[in-house]
């Protein structure tokens, strides 16, 4: 590949496996604590407490229950996607462009994916809308507005190179 730095490298890939693993024992430990928390309350119930501890375990069973979802939505099954995000640029062949580079603030949502950036590649007369991980959008910062060589699969910026010029 031509261009200096890839926004994946093979590193990634065990890390965010190691990820995915440690969200999947948060889920399971909150639905855990949940649920013996609830038993617990109906376990210390007697006549005189009766109406407290059921409002406890409401409660606790209520934000336990919102705690696992938010946590699988948003912890789990978005760094699941983030891993097969990277492997297919990894694994993908590389095409290269050059130009300009512009970061816009125009965002994209993947539903239960991954959070994308927009980036405008200008080549003299065609204008290009690329696409990149928002959690990688911290390296390309330094080449906002300058000239670039990237590596592409698709319309996914999968690596970078500083000024063009200086690359060929």
């Amino acid at each position: 590949m031509d261009t200096n730095e890839l926004l994946y490298s093979p590193e990634d890939l065990p890390r965010l496996e190691k990820k995915i693993k440690v969200e999947r024992v948060l889920v399971w430990a909150l639905a855990g604590l949940t649920l013996g928390l609830c038993v617990l309350f109906c376990c210390l119930t007697n006549t005189a407490n009766a109406q407290r501890m059921e409002l406890a375990a409401v409660v606790t069973s209520t934000l336990g229950g919102w705690c696992v979802i938010y946590r699988r939505l948003f912890g789990l099954q978005e760094t699941r996607h983030e891993l097969e995000h990277a492997r297919h640029l990894l694994e993908s062949p590389l095409e290269t462009a050059e130009g300009t580079l512009q970061i816009t603030k125009e965002k994209l949502r993947i539903k239960n994916s991954i959070r994308i950036r927009i980036v405008s590649l200008e080549d003299g007369e065609q204008k290009r809308r690329l696409m990149v991980n928002e959690t990688r959008l911290k390296r390309l910062l330094p080449y906002d507005g300058q000239r670039v060589r990237l590596g592409l699969v698709g319309s996914y910026i999968a690596g970078i190179g500083g000024a063009a010029d200086a690359l060929s």
